[in-house]
């Protein structure tokens, strides 16, 4: 069993404001499928509602984001037999590969030139595709985990130097920003006061705040289990 909190932690350091793009209309949602293994695509309105089936091929379809315009999403899809990024049109339809060399998850940049996203689920690292030009390059190499948030000059980052989707999932993460004008991490002198999960973090749009999910426990239980059928 797990217990976990969302916190917010004051940022102590200036950076530049963050951009939030409010989208009334509907979201996606990942669930889990119960007629095979693997998750699905699905879209559920804001409001509430009935979830719509986006996307269902065979494997995984995960960790999806919305593109600046709100009309395509992108997301991880095991298709083709390794992680890559897709995009699609938010109404569903054929989806398209977009990376080529692996990919997990993903985040646009302010100014939406570039996806960024881990290179893979269970290595980490962080690296970009150019749109215009499909270029895939490496950008972060040293972080492991999703806990990182692209902003106009850098990346945020919560850096446990821990393993993105395996191993303890649960570490105390220190602050730290990749500057893009230098290519260089800075250290920006505080961690959180207890152990972070793993599966992301976000900034408050004036930039002040960030807010991640602090795991308070983490437990497990034997249990015998007689006379099945």
């Amino acid at each position: 069993m797990t217990g976990v909190q969302t916190c917010a932690l004051p940022i102590y350091t200036m950076m530049s404001t963050i951009t939030s793009i409010l989208r009334d209309d509907p979201k996606p949602i990942s669930r889990v499928g119960t007629k095979r293994a693997g998750a699905d695509l699905w879209m559920v309105a804001t409001a509430g509602g009935e979830p719509k089936m986006l996307y269902d091929h065979s494997g995984e379809e995960i960790t999806p984001c919305f593109d600046p315009t709100s009309q395509w999403i992108y997301f991880t899809s095991s298709q083709t037999g390794t992680l890559q990024l897709f995009r699609g049109r938010v109404s569903g339809g054929p989806a398209t590969q977009v990376t080529q060399g692996g990919a997990f998850t993903c985040q646009f940049s302010p100014d939406s030139r570039y996806i960024y996203y881990l290179k893979t689920r269970n290595g980490g690292e962080i690296w970009r595709l150019e749109l215009a030009t499909n270029r895939e390059e490496p950008v972060v190499p040293e972080m492991k985990s999703r806990n990182w948030k692209v902003l106009r000059d850098g990346i945020y980052m919560m850096d446990s130097q821990n393993n993105s989707q395996i191993g303890t999932a649960a570490r105390v993460a220190k602050a730290r920003f990749y500057r893009f004008a230098t290519q260089k991490i800075e250290d920006l002198g505080f961690r959180t006061p207890k152990a972070i999960a793993y599966t992301g973090i976000d900034l408050s749009p004036d930039g002040k705040w960030v807010y991640y999910s602090q795991v308070d426990s983490s437990t497990s239980e034997l249990y015998l289990v007689e006379n099945l059928p």
